[in-house]
């Protein structure tokens, strides 16, 4: 049996803490709905075909008769498909096995089944924390799994030491490994970040003043007339870029330190676009740790939502931990089950920067 609550570092006896609410919860990191960055596109159950419709181009000639010429201008057609994957785990919870002096919850005693803790304060409790950190390894692979990812030794880039995490990371191929791939066929407009290829970690974090700013005029630059006309464009960065920002924008205005630091990060703008910060991008690129160098720490990419999108059977399977309580086993049971892809759609609507 086993128990999802790791009391090892605990000194239990007859006085340590007797309330849930005593509990102080570790803070996870900021994870905005995902329908507030993603289209997210339900039905999708098996390989499904996505149209995309390019533009005719060139019409209209001077007519020379009183008919107009014929012109064999056709609509492009191209295409990419949704490939979901399966993704999940099971979790099981022995009641027996959590050390008796541990009086955090109270258990109410049902008739005959002591070990049923459904709908219980611990239950609830391993349940919430269970669906943070769901949805956070939700983004992380949407973002950066990568099913040819291998440890630094082979080749690839994950820290050596987490050579038994690699099956955590190699579900599907997440945007970032969609990214690169297009920028190297140029289909994604690329601005390089030269920080990024520093020749030590230490030197990648000597972050220059003026270097956001730099980006994003660049990524600007770069873009697309329709990206930079998209009304819900936004530009996606690593809290690195975004430190970098604020600090560039508090020396410029004291308005701006006064209306928007006090109220967080959240209402950052530049040229419209609205800037979103992924400081989880930071912490999982910690992971990406050849011994030398990090592997891009410093990222940003502008496009919309729809161009991102997460297609999935139903939204509701993406946030969803079942519970239950197993009389054959004498167990609780928690599992996440779903089925979900991730795609960027056209090229010309996103600028990537790393």
């Amino acid at each position: 049996m086993a128990t999802l609550l790791d009391l090892a570092d605990l000194t239990l006896n007859p006085q340590e803490a007797d309330e849930v609410g005593k509990i102080i919860v570790e803070r996870v990191y900021g994870h905005p709905a995902l329908n507030s960055q993603h289209r997210v596109e339900t039905g999708i159950v098996m390989k499904e075909q996505i149209l995309l419709a390019g533009r005719i181009g060139l019409l209209g000639k001077k007519l020379t008769g009183c008919k107009p010429p014929e012109d064999n201008k056709t609509v492009p057609m191209s295409q990419k498909y949704w490939d979901p994957i399966d993704w999940g785990f099971r979790m099981s919870h022995c009641a027996k096995d959590v050390n008796q002096l541990f009086k955090a919850f109270q258990r109410k005693m049902k008739r005959g089944d002591y070990n049923d803790l459904q709908g219980e304060q611990e239950m609830l409790f391993i349940i919430s924390r269970v669906e943070e950190a769901m949805i956070e390894n939700l983004h992380r692979l949407i973002w950066f799994g990568d099913t040819t990812m291998d440890i630094a030794d082979e080749g690839s880039y994950l820290a050596d030491a987490q050579v038994a995490d690699l099956p955590y990371w190699t579900v599907l191929d997440g945007l970032w490994k969609q990214i690169f791939a297009g920028v190297t066929a140029s289909d994604i407009p690329h601005v390089n970040v030269t920080l990024n290829e520093a020749v030590s970690k230490a030197a990648q974090f000597v972050i220059p003043a003026g270097f956001a700013i730099g980006i994003f005029r660049a990524m600007f630059g770069a873009a697309d007339s329709r990206l930079r006309m998209a009304p819900d464009k936004k530009i996606f960065v690593t809290d690195s870029i975004a430190q970098e920002w604020i600090t560039y924008l508090e020396t410029q205005s004291l308005a701006f330190s006064l209306a928007e630091v006090q109220d967080g990060i959240s209402n950052l703008r530049y040229r419209g676009a609205e800037i979103v910060v992924r400081n989880d991008w930071d912490r999982h690129i910690e992971n990406f740790d050849d011994g030398t160098v990090y592997y891009f720490p410093h990222r940003a990419l502008m496009t919309t939502p729809d161009n991102i999108p997460v297609g999935t059977m139903d939204e509701e399977s993406l946030t969803e931990v079942k519970s239950w309580f197993s009389q054959d086993d004498d167990v609780n049971y928690l599992q996440v089950q779903s089925r979900f892809d991730v795609k960027y759609l056209e090229g010309y609507m996103a600028v990537a920067a790393y």
